[in-house]
C-alpha cells in the first residue's frame, strides 16, 4: 500500500510494515532407541561385563557404559533446551512484536491527530469561504445600491457573449465596403477591387461612428442623471451629424469622381459645405442611403452590446463572477472535506480489520507457544524414558550372564539433570479483548468527531449563505446540497 499523509494512513503503514519475526519451524528430534542400542553395542558389552561380574555387587555408581548413555541423552537434552529457548523467543516476538499495548497508544495518538488534521482543514475551509462570502456580500451590496440609486427594478440584460455582435459589425463593415466600392468602381483603374480598397476607410469610419452612437450616446439618454442625459443627447447629435456629413461627403466625392473632375477630394469638401444635398446622380443618393442604413445597423448592434443602462452590465457581471467564484470554491471545499471524511472512514475500517488480524495472530501464537511448550516437556520425558530403556537393556543383559548379585543401583531409574527453563503462561484473552475494545472505542470516537466537525462545517457554510442580506434573482441563489 502506498504511503499516505493522513494520520490514519501513517498508522496503516506501521501496521502493515514487515513483522519482526518468522514463523517457528523448530522441532525436537526423537531418539532412535534400537539404532542407538546397536551403535553402543549394549548387549555385547553388558555380557562381557557380566561374565567378569562387573560392575561389582557393592558398586554404588554407574559404570562406563551407563555413563556413556547418560552423557549422550544429556547432550540431547541440552540441544532440546536450546531449541526450546529459541522457539520461545520466536513465539514471544510474535506475541509481543505486534505489541497491541504499544500500538494501542499509537492508534489513540493517531486518532487524535486525525481529528486535529480534519479540524484544521475544516477551519481553513471555513476561513476561506467566510472571506469569499464577505467579498460576495460587498459586491451584492454594490449591485443593489446601484439598482437603488438608479431606480432599476428589472434584471440586467447583459448578453452571454459578443461573438454575434462582432460578427454583425464585421458583416456590416464588409457589406458597406463592397457597396461603396461598387459605386466607386466605374472609373477606378483597378475596377471593383480598387473601389473597395478606397471605400474601406470610409466604411470603417461609418460603422465605428454608428457603434459609438449606439454604445455611448443612446444609453446616456436614459440615465438618471440629467447632466448625463444632456451629454448623451449632444453626443448623439454630434455623431449623427458626423455620420450624415460622412455619407454626403462620400456621395459628393462619388459624383465628382464619376465625372472625372480633377482632385475630387478637395472639391467634395467644398460642395458638402455649400450644397450638401446637391447630388447629381441617383447612385450617389443610393450611396448616402446605404451609408445611413449601415450606420443605423451598427448603431443598433452597439446599443445591444451590453445592458442599455450605463454601468449596469458591468456591475452585474462583476457580481455574477463573484458568485461563480464563491460557488466553485465552496463546492471544491465540500468535495475535499467529504473525500477526507470518507478516506478517514475507509482507513479506520482497514485499521480495524488489521487489528482483528493481529489479535488472531496473537491468539494463534499463544496457542502455538503452549503446544510448543507441551511438545518440549513431552520430549524431555521421552529422553528420560529412552535413556532408561537403553540402561535397562544393558542391565538385563548383564544380569543374565553374571554369577554374582547385581549392584543395588540396578533397581533405580536414571534421572535427567534438568536446567531451569521458562514455562510461559497463556495469553490473557480477557486483557487482550479489553485492549482491542479500547482501541476500537478510540477509533470510533475519532471518526465520530470527524463526522461532527464535517456536519458543523457544512452548517457554518449554510449559515454564511442564510445571513446574506441581499436577495438574489430567480435561479441564482446559491444553496448547499448535502
Amino acid at each position: 500500500m502506498a504511503k499516505t499523509n493522513t494520520a490514519f494512513g501513517r498508522l496503516l503503514d506501521i501496521l502493515r510494515s514487515p513483522r519482526p519475526y518468522v514463523p517457528s519451524t523448530l522441532t525436537f528430534p526423537q531418539l532412535d532407541i534400537p539404532a542407538l542400542s546397536e551403535r553402543l553395542r549394549l548387549t555385547e558389552r553388558a555380557e562381557e561385563s557380566g561374565r567378569e561380574n562387573r560392575p561389582p555387587s557393592n558398586a554404588s555408581q554407574a559404570d562406563r557404559v551407563e555413563s556413556e548413555i547418560a552423557e549422550i541423552v544429556q547432550e540431547e537434552y541440552s540441544h532440546a533446551v536450546d531449541i526450546y529457548r529459541h522457539g520461545l523467543e520466536n513465539y514471544d516476538r510474535r506475541i509481543t512484536g505486534t505489541a497491541i499495548q504499544t500500538l494501542g497508544v499509537e492508534i489513540i495518538g493517531a486518532a487524535q491527530d486525525a481529528v486535529s488534521e480534519y479540524t484544521r482543514v475544516a477551519h481553513q475551509a471555513h476561513d476561506e469561504i467566510s472571506i469569499d462570502r464577505q467579498n460576495l456580500d460587498e459586491v451584492e451590496k454594490e449591485f443593489n445600491e446601484f439598482r437603488t440609486i438608479n431606480k432599476l427594478r428589472r434584471g440586467c440584460r447583459s448578453p452571454d457573449g459578443h461573438f454575434i455582435h462582432v460578427g454583425i459589425i464585421l458583416l456590416i463593415l464588409l457589406a458597406d465596403s463592397i457597396i461603396n466600392g461598387y459605386f466607386l468602381s466605374s472609373r477606378d483603374e483597378f475596377g471593383l477591387l480598387g473601389g473597395v480598397l478606397q471605400a474601406i476607410i470610409v466604411a470603417a469610419a461609418n460603422v465605428l461612428l454608428g457603434v459609438f452612437a449606439g454604445r455611448l450616446a443612446i444609453p446616456n439618454l436614459i440615465h438618471k442623471s440629467t447632466a448625463r442625459r444632456i451629454g448623451g443627447l449632444i453626443l448623439l447629435l454630434v455623431l449623427l451629424a458626423l455620420i450624415g456629413g460622412l455619407s454626403l461627403s462620400f456621395a459628393h466625392y462619388r459624383d465628382l469622381f464619376a465625372s472625372g473632375v480633377a482632385n475630387p477630394e478637395q472639391r467634395a469638401l467644398s460642395e458638402v459645405l455649400d450644397t450638401p444635398f446637391g447630388l447629381h446622380g441617383i447612385k450617389s443618393w443610393w450611396l448616402v442611403g446605404f451609408g445611413l442604413l449601415f450606420a443605423f445597423g451598427s448603431l443598433l448592434d452597439g446599443f445591444m452590446w451590453d445592458d442599455p443602462y450605463p454601468g449596469y452590465g458591468e456591475v452585474a457581471r462583476r457580481r455574477e463572477a463573484k458568485r461563480e467564484d464563491y460557488h466553485d470554491r465552496k463546492h471544491v471545499w465540500l468535495e475535499s472535506l467529504g473525500e477526507r471524511r470518507e478516506q478517514a472512514r475507509a482507513e479506520v475500517s482497514e485499521i480495524r480489520r488489521d487489528i482483528d488480524i493481529m489479535q488472531g495472530e496473537i491468539l494463534q501464537a499463544g496457542v502455538g507457544r503452549r503446544n510448543f511448550t507441551a511438545a518440549f516437556l513431552a520430549h524431555v520425558a521421552h529422553l528420560e524414558s529412552g535413556a532408561n530403556q537403553l540402561i535397562d537393556t544393558y542391565r538385563d543383559a548383564n544380569r543374565r550372564v553374571r554369577k554374582t548379585q547385581a549392584p543395588s543401583y540396578f533397581e533405580k531409574r536414571w534421572r535427567l539433570e534438568k536446567t531451569e527453563v521458562p514455562v510461559p503462561s497463556d495469553v490473557d484473552r480477557d486483557h487482550l479483548r479489553r485492549q482491542i475494545e479500547g482501541i476500537t472505542a478510540a477509533l470510533s470516537d475519532a471518526l465520530t468527531k470527524i463526522h461532527e466537525t464535517h456536519d458543523q462545517t457544512i452548517g457554518d457554510f449554510d449559515r454564511l449563505d442564510a445571513r446574506k442580506p441581499v436577495p438574489t434573482g430567480p435561479g441564482q441563489q446559491i444553496r448547499l446540497v448535502r
